[in-house]
């Protein structure tokens, strides 16, 4: 199986973790949203304010999912940097 050189992989790397992130962040906007409307819901009819756990959760997994990917992103740009600076040093 033929390895892929490390600027492919990174390309690769990269492109996945900020799918990842948009991905999070669509899913965080959407479980926030649905929560609020819920939330707009219960104060006009009085229910009590029941949140539905399914926007809850999507909320939660999707800013988890959104900062772990920013992070994993960073972190690739540094890697990114430091070999650029390692060839402009030779």
């Amino acid at each position: 199986m033929p390895s892929t050189s490390p600027p492919v992989a990174a390309r690769r790397r990269a492109l996945l973790f900020g799918v990842v992130l948009i991905l999070g962040i669509g899913l965080t906007w959407w479980g926030t949203a649905a929560l609020f409307a819920a939330g707009v819901e219960a104060d006009l009819h009085g229910t009590a304010g029941r949140l539905d756990l399914i926007p809850l959760k999507a909320a939660v997994i999707g800013g988890v999912c959104a900062v772990g990917a920013l992070c994993a992103l960073a972190w690739e740009l540094g890697l990114f940097l430091k070999r650029k600076r390692s060839r402009q040093e030779r």
